[in-house]
């Protein structure tokens, strides 16, 4: 691996760690809480300045997954400034509200800062752009992302209880509702580790379509816990109630489904170049036929002598 390479993959890493730091404890309001928690505050419209800085966040959020879709050496695949200044842009709302920035957030500020320091020295280094993968490398990636996501049911994912907390629970609950939310968890898992699997055997690889599966069962248990709660409590969002265990979630199948699809279409680049090359350097090309009648036309009044 190159240096410029090298330089862009640590910038990957930083960004990879900041969207990690998004589980903990990096602003005060109403107590100690996470980015995800208080994007979730204010995305369930909490407050004007709660809800303006959760679309900061979610900006950073969206920018820190595409980055890390993109795995090359291009300028045009490194986002990080704009996730340095949009963080900048959260402490400097915190200081006019009361919300307050703790630890994690310069923590947080940090990883931003290497993660565009990082580039600025691959631009300094010599040579072409090129990818930091092959395309089978970013499919196990892949696989191995959305494997995380047993890792992060030992989080809270609703209301203070681990995913798999709600799974024990609540799995056989026929009397309550609550039984649909722990069957659509015990899916994610199941396909998880199917998608694990698909490496070993490929009768299991079906592509992006278990990312996906896990992606829609995510949504879909986000749809399903907001109208349980209403039902239960009235009419509201209460996104906040959702913790750190499910937005993990959410973040490792949303970036598994785009890293497989990148790795399928880096295939059938690969492949339709090796057709074109393949096609140029045929017989039956019309370059062949044309390099063979200039060789021709060459050599007849040499022949004729």
């Amino acid at each position: 691996m190159s240096r410029k390479q090298s330089f862009i993959l640590l910038g990957k890493l930083c960004i990879a760690v900041l969207l990690v730091s998004f589980s903990f404890e990096s602003f005060e309001l109403y107590g100690d809480a996470s980015v995800f928690e208080v994007m979730a505050s204010g995305l369930s419209f909490s407050s004007v300045p709660a809800f303006l800085l959760a679309l900061i966040l979610l900006a950073v959020y969206i920018l820190s997954l595409l980055s890390l879709t993109r795995l090359d050496t291009s300028s045009g695949s490194n986002r990080h400034i704009p996730v340095l200044i949009l963080w900048i842009l959260s402490g400097l709302l915190c200081l006019v509200t009361s919300v307050n920035t703790e630890g994690s957030w310069w923590f947080t500020l940090i990883l931003a800062i290497l993660s565009c320091v990082f580039p600025f020295l691959a631009s300094s280094e010599e040579g072409e752009d090129s990818r930091l993968f092959s395309p089978g490398q970013v499919r196990i990636i892949s696989r191995v992302v959305l494997l995380l996501v047993l890792l992060a049911f030992f989080q809270p994912v609703a209301c203070d209880s681990s995913g798999y907390e709600v799974i024990g629970n609540t799995l056989f609950e026929f009397s309550d509702a609550s039984f649909i939310g722990a069957w659509l968890l015990l899916g994610i898992i199941a396909v998880a580790l199917i998608n694990a699997l698909g490496h070993i055997n490929k009768q299991l690889d079906r592509g992006s379509l278990l990312p996906a599966i896990s992606l829609v069962l995510c949504i879909l248990f986000c749809i399903f816990f907001v109208f349980y709660m209403i039902n239960s409590f009235g009419f509201g969002l209460y996104f906040e109630e959702l913790g750190n265990g499910y937005w993990n979630t959410l973040t490792l199948s949303i970036l598994s489904l785009a890293l497989i699809r990148k790795s399928s279409g880096q295939s059938a680049d690969d492949e339709s170049g090796d057709g074109e090359a393949d096609s140029c350097c045929s017989p039956g090309s019309e370059a062949f036929e044309h390099d063979d009648g200039a060789a021709d036309s060459e050599s007849g009044p040499q022949g004729e002598e």
